[in-house]
């Protein structure tokens, strides 16, 4: 299930990043941890290492280095927003693909958890599941992202309320 969840995540990641290369280009500059004009070749990388880290976790062989590639990236992630809500900088929009999320500590925790949810995988088998557990392992996974999705929009709620109070 960890394993589902966590190519579920990425794929939406990816497919969002991609689709919207301009937006998360200005989101990669909006952290200013790089020069300015590495910003869209940030964006494009950082998407197609998702993408990647999505197709790896299909196949057994590759699946290992998916899960470790991928809470990787999540820790990266939350390192260069720790250090941009160490700069008071708290109205950068995450730029994670969803609703509109500045950072805080929620996306800090946010994303411990995520990556904590990639390493899980790698405490399962890896293959020889039969028809029967791999459609349960996928359904737990995709069930588990549903709700991931609805703690994001309560995050993304407490944010918007608080910006109006």
């Amino acid at each position: 299930m960890a394993t589902a969840f966590t190519a579920i995540l990425y794929a939406r990641a990816s497919v969002h990043k991609l689709f919207d290369l301009t937006a998360f280009s200005g989101f990669v500059e909006d952290y200013q941890l790089a020069p300015r004009a590495w910003s869209k070749a940030i964006a494009l990388a950082l998407a197609l290492v998702e993408t990647a880290i999505a197709a790896s976790l299909v196949a057994p062989i590759t699946r290992p280095f998916g899960l470790l590639a991928g809470a990787a990236l999540l820790a990266l992630y939350a390192g260069a927003m720790a250090i941009n809500i160490r700069r008071g900088r708290t109205y950068v929009e995450c730029g994670c693909g969803g609703p509109v999320q500045p950072i805080n500590g929620a996306t800090l925790m946010r994303n411990g958890a995520l990556a904590a949810m990639a390493l899980l995988g790698l405490v399962g088998p890896g293959e020889g599941l039969g028809v029967a557990e791999a459609f349960t392992a996928i359904a737990g996974g995709a069930t588990l992202f549903i709700g991931f999705l609805l703690a994001e929009q309560m995050i993304a709620n407490a944010s918007y309320l608080k910006a109006r109070h």
